[in-house]
């Protein structure tokens, strides 16, 4: 197990857990994107929970690496899928192109969760 491997999963298990909850709880900030990309809200919350079952199973992945690896795989697909959202709705390439280091992060945990 490497300390990139470690420190991304560590990383962004914080991150999808934070984002859940706050999906789930409902701050004005998420209501207000899921409004501005066209989501309906109660689909938000299924994602803030799937996001939150991907933190604990990216935690679990240190131990279990085949969950580990399950796990950067949904970290990949939803920043893969907020892009397409925000492309969606076409907004500009410099709001798209913030989404690029949470990508490139992303496919590093995959591919440090393959290898280690």
């Amino acid at each position: 197990m490497t300390t990139l491997f470690i420190t991304l999963t560590i990383v962004f298990s914080v991150l999808m857990a934070a984002a859940g909850t706050a999906r789930i709880i409902g701050i004005a900030v998420i209501r207000a994107n899921a409004e501005r990309l066209g989501v309906p809200y109660r689909w938000y919350r299924w994602i803030g929970a799937a996001e939150i079952v991907c933190a604990a199973a990216l935690l679990i992945g240190l131990q279990v690496r085949p969950v580990g690896v399950a796990a950067a795989v949904l970290v990949v697909l939803e920043s893969l899928g907020s892009v397409a959202l925000h492309a969606r709705i076409r907004e500009g390439a410099t709001k798209l192109a913030a989404y690029v280091p949470t990508i490139v992060a992303s496919v590093a945990l995959l591919v440090s969760a393959v290898r280690s």
